[in-house]
């Protein structure tokens, strides 16, 4: 394929899912950045160099690039660039989302004023800025209810306030904890009613307004800080539910307009039904997209994602079916990580697809709301039924020891 994509940032080693299945696909592959990590320079046949916060600088110096070597589509895995990921397509005329659309789903407040003018199940919500917005909020929805940042991810900043007496609290932890670059909109608030049961988020592609659905990830969260720690794929819901579920993404992404782009949609299947929690115009994050989906079906989100950003047609068709488990270890306590135990053998644990440490000896990690470098691992596995690679995963995960002091 003789085609150039255009990367938008990049933040780990887990980022190169995408750079990786660009370069199967025979892509030059471009990178737009701050700078040029070590681990990516391989990869990586042009970078260039801009300040990705500044738009108006990085489209003039895209425009110098461009002129001598055109891309011929733009990608991101980031949250914080999908916006400046619709600003260069809109700009360059690539497949893309408008940004009009991109600000929408960043934007947790104006998606959910998208979904009620639509009419699509959402949970009661409030634009927040100050601490007597936060009290306004509460007379209006009631406890508890959920306090977070308008853009964010990763659960950052999410607390869950049960009565008057912790607003004030609440919003001093808000306003003084830490910020990670992908916390935009940074004095922007959104309360919204707390909602109780099973959530879940569902993955897919649009391609030329044509919606592909690769399926629906189970998710365990615990609270407080509402932190994912385990990711089952796909559902064990029956087929007529997975149906319901599907109409109203479609319905949801109607709403938001956005297209040539992956998604991930968050449910929380409530008492009263399902609603919308938020919807991202991205592949999943996590090891849901990059080993959870193509282990359980065989479908390359990666690829397809990068395809569509190209403008190329796609079929999301699995190849085999099972199910796949990601179990995650975070830190309790604030500390330095002393030792890692019994890790060698855990890949001949039954099931066992793929284990990651993810924060090494001597580093220090801190827990929220102090910081949020506190997940230490992840171990992915994979069974014939949903309850089996959950288990596998447990298990095996059980088996290591981090010695945190």
């Amino acid at each position: 394929m003789n085609q150039s994509i255009l990367f938008v940032n990049i933040s780990d080693k887990h980022n190169l899912i995408k750079m990786e299945a660009a370069k199967k696909l025979g892509l030059q592959i471009f990178l737009v950045a701050p700078n040029l990590p070590v681990w990516a320079r391989e990869i990586v046949d042009q970078f260039i160099q801009a300040d990705t916060t500044n738009y108006p600088e990085t489209l003039s110096t895209l425009h110098k690039t461009y002129q001598n070597t055109p891309f011929d589509g733009v990608i991101t895995l980031l949250d914080k660039s999908v916006e400046l990921v619709a600003a260069i397509a809109q700009e360059f005329n690539l497949p893309g989302s408008t940004l009009e659309a991109a600000t929408t789903v960043k934007h947790k407040y104006r998606m959910r004023e998208a979904l009620r003018r639509n009419h699509i199940p959402h949970p009661k919500f409030q634009f927040v800025k100050t601490l007597t917005d936060l009290h306004t909020a509460a007379c209006h929805i009631g406890f508890p209810l959920i306090f977070k940042p308008v853009a964010a991810s990763t659960s950052v900043a999410v607390f869950k306030i049960n009565s008057i007496e912790q607003l004030e609290e609440t919003f001093h932890l808000m306003t003084t904890c830490d910020r990670p670059s992908y916390w935009l909109y940074s004095d922007e608030y959104i309360a919204e009613e707390f909602m109780a049961g099973q959530e879940i988020s569902i993955e897919g592609i649009i391609n030329h307004g044509q919606i592909h659905f690769a399926g629906i990830t189970n998710k365990s969260v615990s609270s407080p800080g509402f932190t994912e720690w385990m990711h089952c794929f796909p559902t064990d819901f029956e087929l007529e539910t997975c149906s319901q579920i599907y109409e109203m993404v479609k319905k949801a992404i109607d709403a938001v307009k956005i297209n040539h782009c992956a998604f991930h949609v968050e449910i929380m299947m409530t008492a009263e039904g399902p609603k919308i929690v938020e919807i991202n115009s991205r592949m999943a994050g996590a090891f849901i997209s990059s080993h959870l989906v193509p282990l359980a079906t065989g479908i390359d989100l990666a690829s397809a994602s990068v395809l569509t950003a190209l403008g190329h047609p796609i079929e999301l068709k699995p190849s085999h079916h099972l199910y796949a488990c990601e179990r995650n270890l975070f830190a309790k306590n604030n500390g330095t990580i002393i030792n890692w135990k019994h890790t060698e053998a855990i890949m001949n644990q039954p099931g066992v697809r793929d284990f990651k440490i993810l924060r090494h000896v001597n580093e220090y990690v801190k827990v929220p709301p102090d910081g949020y470098d506190n997940l230490l691992c992840a171990v992915i596995t994979t069974g014939k039924t949903f309850s089996q690679a959950q288990e596998l995963a447990e298990k095996a995960l059980n088996s290591i020891e981090c010695i945190i002091e």
